[in-house]
């Protein structure tokens, strides 16, 4: 009685799916979704989201998440001027921000993610990219992104480095020292701070990563926080923001 109600009211409303958000599990390593299909009238859970510059998200609703809230987040990244960069983006589930980068111009995007469904996800948003040579520039890499073959891939050679994961991002700061050109770079560091402590979280953050470029390559390394972006609410009083820090060697051939 139940479903036949939902298939009325999905119906009734003009829906190809009808669904319930469900409880949301922040420890989720995968990043999986929430989403019980009430009436889907035989379809299954894909959808395809619009994003910014024409850009299509596309993924199974009952298998990975997205958030609408990062939805202003993505139209900045977008916008970014990034023609002729490479960039590691270390936590890409769906494309939340390897699509955007490459739509934007980026010369070549290494996305690693370990979930399944997320891959299956980002790989059909890259054949919705319609250009087929947007594609091209993205190397998906699958699996854990602390394996060495991430490392071998991207070592050296990344202008940015994406580090989109909450509550912290800390376990992805050697992959970051590691892909980042000898020149330098920027690391976006997402990050949950407690509201009113974003500006001395940010230095305290910079600072840590500074200590690990000095040790890791040089101790002519200086990372400095360029701009704090508030994203959006996570929970009361806590912010989820981006931290963009500038990395690079005092002195040329910091390495």
């Amino acid at each position: 009685a139940a479903a036949s109600l939902w298939e009325a009211f999905r119906l009734a409303v003009g829906a190809r799916l009808l669904g319930r958000q469900q409880e949301i599990q922040v420890d989720c390593e995968v990043r999986s979704g929430a989403v019980e299909i009430l009436a889907s009238g035989g379809g299954d859970g894909w959808v395809t989201v619009p994003g910014p510059r024409g850009v299509r998200y596309t993924l199974d609703m009952t298998k990975c998440m997205f958030s609408e809230g990062n939805a202003a987040e993505k139209a900045r990244v977008a916008e970014w001027e990034v023609k002729g960069e490479t960039i590691l983006d270390l936590y890409a589930g769906i494309g939340f921000w390897t699509l955007p980068l490459l739509a934007a111009g980026a010369e070549h995007v290494f996305a690693c993610e370990w979930n399944p469904n997320a891959l299956e996800a980002l790989r059909r948003g890259l054949g919705l990219m319609g250009d087929s040579g947007i594609a091209a520039r993205c190397t998906v890499l699958a699996g854990d992104n602390r394996r060495p073959e991430v490392q071998a891939a991207t070592a050296g050679r990344c202008h940015r480095v994406m580090l989109g994961l909450i509550p912290d991002c800390r376990q992805g700061f050697p992959a970051a020292i590691a892909a980042l050109r000898p020149e330098g770079g920027v690391v976006h560091a997402h990050w949950n701070v407690v509201s009113a402590e974003e500006d001395a979280r940010a230095r305290a953050i910079a600072s840590e990563l500074e200590a690990m470029f000095c040790s890791e390559r040089g101790s002519t390394w200086r990372c400095e926080v360029e701009h704090v972006q508030r994203i959006k609410w996570f929970a009361p009083r806590i912010r989820h923001v981006r931290i963009d820090i500038r990395c690079a060697p005092a002195s040329p051939g910091g390495d």
